[in-house]
């Protein structure tokens, strides 16, 4: 599959000062448009199966859930 390849590259990192203090912020939202933070964690497993046998996919969540849309879119 060809989503496969983001889950190993590196979460971008960016730097930033406030009040004096440094500050990074992992920026799981950045990897994949999508999949991205625990998102891409959770689904990995998804990626890595041959699920040819699978005719229906049922998930759970509110009509916001981007897990939802992230599950939509291994098929």
């Amino acid at each position: 599959m060809l989503i496969a390849p983001f889950l190993l590259a590196q979460t971008p990192v960016q730097s930033f000062e406030f009040r004096g203090q440094q500050f990074y912020l992992k920026r799981d939202d950045l990897l994949h448009p999508q999949f991205s933070g625990n998102k891409a964690r959770k689904f990995r497993y998804f990626l890595d199966q041959d699920f040819s046998e699978v005719r229906l996919l049922i998930g759970h969540g509110s009509a916001q859930a981007n897990s939802l849309y992230s599950m939509a879119a291994l098929i």
